[in-house]
C-alpha cells in the first residue's frame, strides 16, 4: 500500500513540472531563452511570444525603454505609438533570433526582460530611431 502512495505522488509530481512554465526553470538555469514566435504585438515596447516547450503566450515588456501609449493623452502620442507598435512589429517579425535576458515577473502575469532581436538590444534600437525614450522610472509626457 505505501509503494502505491509513493507511486501516486511519483505520477503527481511528473504531471505538475511538465506544466511548470519553461519561463521559470530557465531563470534558474541561465536567465535567457530564445522566443519560437511572437503571437501579437500591444505596443512599442510590449508583446506576446511562445517559448519552447510551452503551450500558451507570455505577455513580455522590453526593459529599459518607455514608448508612447496606444491610449494616448494627445493625438501626437496615440500617432507615435501606433509607429512605435508598427515597427516592433516588422522588426519583430523579420528577426532570425529573439532572446530574452535577465527577465523577472511582474504584476498581471507579464514578463519584464531586456529583449535582443538578432544580438541587438530591443530598447536601444526603439531609442536610436526616436520611438521611445530611456526609461527613468516616471511617465513621459508624450504630448508637450
Amino acid at each position: 500500500m505505501k509503494s502505491l502512495s509513493l507511486c501516486n505522488y511519483f505520477i503527481f509530481l511528473m504531471l505538475f513540472l511538465s506544466h511548470y512554465p519553461l519561463i521559470v526553470l530557465a531563470e534558474e538555469e541561465s536567465n535567457s531563452v530564445t522566443v519560437l514566435s511572437v503571437k501579437e504585438v500591444f505596443s512599442g515596447s510590449q508583446f506576446k511570444a511562445y517559448f519552447p516547450e510551452r503551450l500558451s503566450a507570455k505577455s513580455i515588456r522590453v526593459r529599459g525603454v518607455e514608448t508612447p501609449k496606444i491610449k494616448g493623452l494627445c493625438d501626437g502620442e496615440i500617432t507615435a505609438a501606433l509607429q512605435a507598435k508598427q515597427f516592433v512589429r516588422y522588426y519583430l517579425d523579420n528577426a532570425e533570433k529573439i532572446v530574452l535576458v535577465d527577465f523577472v515577473k511582474e504584476k498581471y502575469n507579464k514578463t519584464l526582460a531586456t529583449v535582443y532581436v538578432d544580438d541587438v538590444n530591443l530598447a536601444n534600437v526603439l531609442i536610436y530611431n526616436d520611438l521611445g525614450k530611456v526609461w527613468s522610472g516616471q511617465q513621459v509626457d508624450w504630448c508637450n
